[in-house]
């Protein structure tokens, strides 16, 4: 019980939402990766909206950088229990890596594809899936500066 007060007072002083206490509680947590990005000023492109697995963009995606997909996660038997969207601003980059993989520039905004799974499948999901826990991005953990996830309907 000491462990779920002191769970529950940790989590909701970082500004979890209390879905994302009640998820942790039933042993759940939701990750994200990214699917689509908005980008203004690349060489070759118009700007607007491309898929994260378009070729132009093989050379300027940080090297640490969320673009999993549900085959990744089904390819390593993770489970999920739904999905939503969401998007991040990136007008100012956002570094997926203590400073390191940082997003360019020219993206301005990363659409995301978000899945609630087992949190025993967390680490699974982050090292072979290419997924990051939403969690990490609030707490600033796995070297994530903290970034505004934005819930969105999806398309």
């Amino acid at each position: 019980m000491k462990k779920a007060i002191v769970l529950i007072s940790l989590v909701a002083l970082f500004g979890c939402t209390e879905e994302e206490i009640k998820d942790t509680l039933s042993g759940k947590t939701k990750v994200f990766a990214v699917e689509s990005i908005n980008v203004e000023g690349v060489t070759g492109l118009d700007d607007g909206t491309y898929a994260v697995t378009d070729s132009h963009f093989a050379n300027i995606l940080p090297d640490v950088f969320p673009n999993g997909t549900k085959s990744d996660l089904d390819n390593y038997g993770i489970g999920t229990h739904s999905s939503s969207c969401a998007k991040i601003d990136t007008t100012n980059p956002v570094c997926f890596e203590d400073g390191k993989s940082c997003t360019p520039t020219e993206m301005k905004q990363l659409n995301l594809k978000v899945y609630k799974i087992d949190i025993t499948d967390i680490k699974s999901a982050y090292e072979n899936a290419k997924f990051f826990p939403t969690l990490a991005t609030e707490l600033g953990i796995q070297g994530l500066n903290q970034v505004n996830i934005e819930a969105v309907a999806c398309p």
